[in-house]
């Protein structure tokens, strides 16, 4: 039988976003996408303007929905973007529960998380406090220690 795998990384990798993280219990609900562009896994995700809808534009807290969790089995369509759900696609989004996502600043373990709006420092997600440019994403916090651009574990139970 042929060798497939014969040397292995010391530290592999923890996760990716929009991974869960584990199997503790958690909700996921499902919700189509508006965006022409899509919307990244891992993302934070919105009340979208149609019934059933979602968007990746930043709303408020009373319409944030959760993050959207990753679905390897997504096809890649022509001109499309990987590790995305297309337009018109069904997003998987996570409500509660543990999931992996891209900090866009140093957060610490059980810091509340917060989703830049594009027009303050530490944009995407992160721990700064909620403000005219930061909207809490309610009930979640960091579940671990990481600095900016890393992947970081992130829980509402």
């Amino acid at each position: 039988m042929a060798v497939i795998q014969d040397t292995y990384n010391n530290a592999p990798g923890k996760g990716f976003p929009g991974q869960r993280a584990n199997m503790e219990m958690s909700n996921v609900i499902s919700r189509t996408v508006e965006n022409a562009a899509g919307i990244a896994f891992g993302a934070p995700a919105y009340r979208g303007a149609g019934d059933h809808g979602c968007t990746a534009v930043v709303g408020t807290a009373a319409t944030f929905l959760g993050f959207v969790v990753a679905d390897h089995g997504q096809p890649l369509l022509p001109g499309g973007t990987a590790d995305t759900v297309p337009q018109y696609d069904s997003a998987a989004i996570e409500t509660d529960g543990a999931i992996y996502v891209t900090v866009g600043d140093d957060v610490t373990d059980g810091a509340a998380v917060t989703v830049g709006t594009g027009a303050g420092a530490g944009d995407g997600i992160s721990a700064n406090a909620a403000d005219a440019t930061h909207i809490a994403a309610p009930g979640w916090v960091f579940d671990e220690t990481v600095a900016s651009g890393g992947i970081c574990r992130i829980v509402r139970r």
